[in-house]
């Protein structure tokens, strides 16, 4: 069960999410709903900061590895272990090194965007526990006045 305050006036609405948090009620179980924006609402709620960017951080470095690793041991498979009757003559390079890192850049750029986004997606999905089959928003209407609703520990 749920505690729900409605308020008619921001000035109570803001010391009413203070007298909260400061009873220790944590910031994650404060759900608010307000006509207008509350300038300063989100320093008073204290939300921690999102992990999202350490899942982009490792789905680019993942990709960056996996783009340089790929292209890299195909031309070394391809360079260094042909066999003589399916590839006599081997990669041909024009007398440049077969494993130049330039020549990979675009292929490890390509993936460290790429896996960077399906991370950050994968993350977002699983930092925000969708899919979620409560309501999003409850079913009274608010209308023109201030609302604060606590869940309980159960809930989350």
């Amino acid at each position: 069960m749920s505690r729900e305050y409605v308020l008619d006036g921001e000035h109570e609405f803001v010391t009413k999410v203070k007298e909260l948090t400061a009873g220790g009620v944590s910031p994650d179980r404060i759900r608010t709903f307000t006509p207008v924006p509350v300038h300063g609402l989100e320093e008073m709620l204290r939300r921690r900061p999102s992990l999202l960017k350490f899942f982009t951080l490792f789905g680019g470095l993942t990709g960056c590895a996996t783009g340089y690793g790929f292209a890299i041991y195909t031309v070394y498979r391809w360079a260094f272990e042909t066999s003589e009757v399916q590839w006599p003559w081997g990669l041909v390079t024009g007398g440049k090194p077969p494993l130049s890192i330039p020549a990979y850049t675009v292929i490890g750029f390509e993936l460290t965007i790429l896996f960077g986004a399906l991370c950050s997606v994968l993350g977002f999905l699983l930092l925000s526990r969708m899919p979620k089959f409560m309501a999003f928003v409850p079913e009274k209407e608010y209308g023109n006045r201030f609302a604060i609703v606590v869940e309980d520990e159960e809930r989350k």
